[in-house]
């Protein structure tokens, strides 16, 4: 068993990505998402993806699929809920009012207007388990999570340890306090970019 999750849990973390890759290609520029709807005793009763832009985001598809059989089950996500509105409406409203009562998520999210979901799902009283299959799933979003990254900054430069570049700017990196807080700049909660697969 996963550290983070129980069979059933890694079980639907392996479906929610299998989901979320029929949309590779379609959800430009979001990345995307699949989402398991577990009940209270861990049946799936609930299924979705993020199929395009603008769109229904994976886990409103899998909380309608699911309905009142939601309730006082867990959300499988292959990417953090998202907190904000935009073109769809925050999912953590969603899981909330469904009565969900445990996400288990693989990816943080690092856009700084979705990022910490999970904050916002604890402060609700919702149990949050993150990190589930994350090197699978991020492998699946690896197209998404690299423009995101390289967009912010020049990783290979930061990660080399010799400068940074962004706009146009070089720093230094060998200023171990500056690197360590540039680090945490682009990866907030993460070890880094994602790892490709061997």
């Amino acid at each position: 068993m996963e550290p983070f999750g129980t069979e059933r849990e890694v079980a639907a973390m392996r479906r929610a990505i299998t989901l979320a890759e029929r949309a590779l290609g379609s959800t430009s520029p979001n990345p995307i998402v699949g989402c398991v709807i577990l009940d209270a005793d861990q049946r799936v009763v609930g299924e979705g993806l993020h199929e395009r832009a603008g769109g229904p985001h994976a886990e409103v598809v899998a909380l309608a699929e699911a309905g009142e059989r939601a309730r006082g089950g867990t959300a499988v996500v292959t990417l953090e809920p998202c907190r904000h509105t935009g073109r769809t409406g925050p999912c953590t409203t969603a899981i909330v009012e469904a009565g969900i009562t445990r996400v288990v998520y693989a990816t943080a999210d690092p856009t700084p207007l979705a990022q910490k979901g999970a904050e916002l799902l604890r402060a609700s009283g919702v149990e949050v388990v993150e990190g589930l299959l994350a090197d699978e799933a991020a492998r699946s979003n690896e197209a998404w999570l690299h423009r995101f990254y390289a967009n912010f900054v020049a990783v290979r430069q930061l990660f080399d340890g010799a400068r940074w570049a962004r706009n146009g700017s070089i720093v230094d990196l060998h200023d171990d306090k500056l690197s360590s807080q540039l680090n945490t700049a682009v990866y907030p909660r993460s070890d880094g970019p994602p790892k490709k697969a061997t």
